[in-house]
């Protein structure tokens, strides 16, 4: 999850110290987000890091569903995970 965390700010800072442009992380974190305003070299970089945040995330919803699966968690978890931030694992925490 920091990981990821770093990545997302990441993506952030270069657009913005690139193009005086703020993103927001719920923008960057749409599957339609594309890096665009920047010059071939830094739009690499961006979509590099853009990519690896995508993985890292879609390996995190492969461990939860996994940790979901293995544990059956009662039913007063549910009200825990309508919190933001916190999911089945951290519920079960």
């Amino acid at each position: 999850m920091q990981l990821a965390s770093k990545q997302l700010l990441s993506i952030q800072n270069q657009i913005w110290r690139s193009s005086s442009i703020r993103v927001s992380s719920s923008q960057i974190k749409k599957k339609s987000f594309e890096v665009t305003l920047l010059t071939h070299h830094l739009k690499t970089a961006a979509d590099t890091n853009l990519r690896i945040y995508r993985s890292i995330q879609s390996e995190i919803k492969l461990l939860e569903e996994e940790v979901e699966q293995a544990l059956e968690a009662p039913k007063q978890l549910d009200l825990l995970q309508t919190m933001t931030g916190i999911g089945p694992v951290l519920s079960f925490l």
